[in-house]
């Protein structure tokens, strides 16, 4: 199987509040993202990290 090794990007959709370790979920997806890439978080629980918030935030809402 020829599959890819890096992602540009790694998508998770209304699943992350199910991970029982998150950090170790967002570990893995480090290791596949490729140098540059973006790991794009969506759910439906308000968390408290605003470093992983979209600085045009306020713009997109």
């Amino acid at each position: 199987m020829n599959a890819p090794k890096e992602f540009d990007v790694v998508l998770s959709t209304l699943a992350f509040h199910h991970f029982l370790k998150p950090e170790a979920v967002l570990g893995s997806m480090k290791e596949v993202l490729a140098n540059g890439g973006k790991v794009v978080i969506i759910d439906v629980l308000k968390h408290s990290h605003s470093e992983f918030i979209c600085p045009c935030w306020s713009l997109c809402r």
